[in-house]
């Protein structure tokens, strides 16, 4: 039987048995079914439908580790049922000594081969320092390229230009200091829209409080 009809026969049995929360559940995780079937535009198969009820355990792991923070027992308990009852649609997940013995079944011993003579070692160790750290070698190469840069720039012909940036300390062209404006108060105070107090060089403005 199909997944998707498999859940739908289960909620089928929790409305018989007035089974609410179970029911709750399937029919939140059947809306999302419903909602992935629409963004892939077809019938969603078995590998699909567990993609998405994955999400929505995934989704509900996430919550219970917020919820754990502020000490919500209730809420961390119902999610615990909720993630119980989408669990019995997803593949047995392996103990740890069942992936070891998976591991161990699957992966082929290599046998080292004895080294029996000088040459035999020399290129095991030379193998060996080509393995080295390659944070070494890359440092290496950047320090050569540096200094391979400044040859070629020792060697440009720079004659008759000017250094646009030098370590020598240059000072900086300072331009005559002359006026150029200025001694025209008759002509400032001619602009005011009061004249009074002209003659002796100010003019009246209008007393300003704060708040004003």
């Amino acid at each position: 039987m199909a997944l998707n009809d498999t859940i739908l026969k289960d909620m089928t049995t929790a409305m018989k048995e007035q089974d609410k929360f179970n029911l709750s559940v399937l029919r939140m995780l059947k809306s999302a079914l419903q909602l992935e079937k629409i963004n892939l535009k077809h019938d969603l198969n078995d590998e699909e439908a567990m993609v998405v009820i994955k999400r929505q355990v995934k989704q509900r792991k996430d919550s219970i580790t917020e919820y754990e923070k502020y000490g919500k027992t209730e809420e961390v308990e119902n999610l615990n049922k909720e993630i119980e009852c989408l669990s019995k649609y997803l593949p047995a997940e392996l103990s740890e000594e069942e992936i070891n013995k998976q591991i161990n079944k699957e992966e082929p011993k290599v046998e080292q081969a004895p080294i029996e003579s000088k040459t035999e070692v020399k290129k095991y160790v030379d193998g060996v320092n080509l393995n080295l750290p390659l944070i070494q070698e890359l440092e290496q190469i950047n320090i050569d390229s540096v200094i391979d840069w400044l040859d070629k720039l020792q060697k440009i012909d720079t004659t008759g230009i000017e250094p646009m940036l030098s370590p020598v300390e240059h000072k900086t062209p300072m331009r005559e200091d002359v006026v150029t404006d200025g001694n025209i108060r008759d002509l400032v105070l001619a602009n005011t829209p009061d004249n009074a107090g002209t003659s002796r060089g100010y003019f009246a403005v209008p007393k300003v409080k704060d708040g004003e």
